[in-house]
């Protein structure tokens, strides 16, 4: 398994779309999943399950922002719940939030 310097290496020489920190939040917090992968591919991982700097309800709203799902909804919109939304998004598995970075679940 990769060290916490290798990963930091690893993020410092190439060119990742997701901050050195939400990288080492990701591998800190799942180290038994890490087993037998390198630097490079822990990074990558981490890359591919970012989805960015948000609390779940910011990511929440962001998201049903960018997929238009509240169109139809009209003025009705302006009281969806996002905080409930994230928490149920975090909740049912399909991301969670570790210092701040929302990842895929």
């Amino acid at each position: 398994m990769a060290t916490l310097e290798e990963i930091l290496d690893e993020a410092s020489v190439n060119d990742y779309n997701i901050p050195e920190a939400a990288i080492v939040a990701y591998y800190e917090n799942q180290p038994h999943y890490f087993a037998g992968e390198d630097a490079a591919d822990i990074c990558r991982q981490a890359e591919d399950n970012y989805l960015g700097e948000y609390t779940p309800a910011e990511y929440a709203e962001q998201y049903l922002e960018d997929t238009d799902q509240l169109r139809g909804l009209g003025l009705l919109a302006q009281y969806f719940d996002y905080s409930a939304y994230g928490r149920d998004l975090v909740l049912g598995g399909d991301i969670y939030e570790i210092d701040g970075y929302i990842f895929l679940g």
